[in-house]
């Protein structure tokens, strides 16, 4: 069977039965699967074109740190790519030839930045959380679940900025199993 990542995960994580699923790792996808079993999903159109993942959240990173490098400020974001970057210009060069890991390897700055009490990085991070709660509770309205999930690699900075923030990530459940356990019921036909 040839299925999606994103919608195996969503099969996986409510056991195959209705919810809403946010996705938040190198790219955000969200998706729902209604109680009628359509699946309806918002998002996952890849780096650069969609926001919410860490490609997303390292480009802003790395523009914080850029603007911070030209204007002499020294802080946690120029200080990240000083460790891989001799000058802007090499850092400019190198970018032209990017993909969406490459930028996503900075996003764990932009939470830092954020939980050291940046101001733009909390900017950045609020407008993450608020957008990812936003997906959830339109696909719950859309569809009629009641219950929503996070995965994904960046799915725990997720749920503590979600926490910090106050937005309350209504009907959460933890995930009944991992998407390697979906895909191995599958193969054996369970």
């Amino acid at each position: 069977e040839v299925t999606s990542d994103a919608l195996l995960t969503l099969d996986a994580y409510f056991s195959r039965s209705s919810g809403a699923l946010l996705i938040v790792g190198t790219g955000c996808i969200a998706l729902a699967r209604a109680l009628d079993g359509t699946v309806k999903r918002c998002m996952g159109w890849g780096f650069p074109l969609e926001q919410g993942g860490g490609a997303d959240l390292g480009l802003q990173a790395v523009r914080l740190g850029l603007g911070d490098w030209e204007a002499n400020r020294m802080n946690l974001f120029r200080e990240r790519l000083e460790r891989s970057f001799p000058n802007p210009r090499a850092l400019m060069d190198a970018a032209r030839d990017w993909g969406a890991g490459d930028y996503a390897r900075f996003a764990p700055t932009l939470l830092e930045g954020a939980r050291l009490g940046d101001s733009r990085a909390l900017k950045a991070v609020q407008d993450w959380v608020t957008r990812g709660c936003t997906l959830l509770e339109e696909l719950k309205f859309e569809t009629g679940v009641a219950e929503v999930g996070i995965w994904g690699g960046l799915s725990e900075a997720f749920l503590e900025f979600a926490a910090l923030e106050g937005c309350e990530v209504e009907g959460y459940v933890p995930a009944r199993q991992t998407p390697l356990e979906e895909a191995l019921k599958r193969a054996l036909n369970l």
